[in-house]
């Protein structure tokens, strides 16, 4: 088979995986962080010699911190929750 046709076929085999991470990066919390990061990165752009993955990860993080502050609360407020169910766990087992 010509190596386009393996590349054609791997390409289309990679699209149900490409649409499933797409859907959870963007079902959650911090979407526009997510939405940012992914299109700065897929860029390419470069600055001070320095590659898209650094400024994607820059950029979403930014975006995320003027964007999506009720998204900080709420994940504060849940891992807060979280570490008093598991420290009200732990606890009961110390008793029993």
């Amino acid at each position: 088979m010509p190596s386009s046709l393996i590349q054609l076929l791997g390409g289309v085999a990679m699209i149900s995986v490409l649409v499933d991470s797409l859907k959870m990066s963007f079902s959650g919390p911090f979407k526009s962080g997510a939405l940012f990061s992914f299109i700065i990165t897929t860029s390419g752009i470069s600055i001070l010699h320095i590659g898209a993955p650094f400024w994607g990860l820059v950029g979403g993080t930014l975006t995320t911190v003027f964007l999506d502050k009720q998204d900080f609360y709420q994940s504060e407020s849940s891992d807060q929750n979280n570490e008093t169910n598991l420290s009200e766990a732990l606890y009961k087992d110390k008793i029993s």
